[in-house]
């Protein structure tokens, strides 16, 4: 029970003691003047014709039958006060008793509240953690999608250039070769015209035409070698 219901707790009960409090003093205080109006009739008839009227042995004269009377009412009336006061402290009871439920059903609604939005609280970071989590393995998944991607860009212009590189080497060394062609062709000219001895200069220019022929040769096979490697490459991750 928390401070605040402690004190309208005791409050509460405060308030309905002090009342029945009054209750019962105020019937007391008539009871008291009942008593009083009692002895007072008593006097007046005297002790010994009472307890006689009392004991069902005397029978008053009608001019007296009065004080009698008086005094039958205001036993029948000390009667009703008893249970007036008894109802009265029953009453408090019950009150009192209301009030304890009242405030322990109240502290028990407040502390299923408190538990049921402690469960709401936590239902809802999860939730929102669940969330931060998707969003984070979403995001995670596009930038890997997004690296593979330009990994594959790189990759395919990687390729693409190794290709154009190869063809290039491939045409230049069919070019060397037909320039070794041409040279050869060219020095048997000049040493069918001319003699072997004079055709150095041709010879000379075959030897060099064959060297450019043999290392573009060597180059476009190595860059053909590259560009297969990289295009395979490709095919595989496809």
């Amino acid at each position: 029970m928390g401070i605040y219901d402690s004190i309208e707790n005791f409050m509460k009960t405060f308030m309905s003691r002090r009342k029945e409090v009054r209750k019962v003093n105020a019937l007391r205080e008539e009871m008291l003047d009942i008593n009083e109006e009692i002895k007072e009739q008593i006097y007046l008839i005297g002790q010994f014709c009472w307890k006689k009227y009392y004991d069902g042995e005397y029978a008053p004269s009608e001019g007296d039958q009065v004080y009698f009377d008086n005094i039958d009412r205001c036993n029948i009336y000390l009667s009703e006060c008893s249970i007036l006061l008894d109802e009265c402290r029953m009453d408090g009871v019950k009150e009192r008793n209301a009030i304890e439920d009242d405030i322990s059903r109240r502290v028990t609604k407040r502390k299923e509240d408190a538990d049921k939005r402690k469960v709401d609280r936590e239902a809802e970071k999860k939730r929102r953690n669940k969330e931060k989590e998707d969003l984070r393995i979403e995001n995670a998944e596009k930038r890997r999608i997004e690296k593979a991607k330009k990994e594959r860009m790189a990759k395919e212009d990687a390729a693409k250039n190794a290709r154009l590189k190869a063809d290039k080497a491939r045409v230049d060394a069919e070019v060397a070769a037909k320039g070794l062609q041409d040279a050869r062709k060219l020095a048997e000219e000049k040493v069918l015209s001319v003699g072997e001895h004079e055709a150095t200069k041709e010879r000379d220019a075959v030897e060099k035409a064959s060297k450019r022929a043999q290392q573009a040769s060597e180059k476009a096979k190595k860059l053909e070698e590259v560009a297969q490697k990289l295009e395979a490459a490709l095919n595989e991750e496809a």
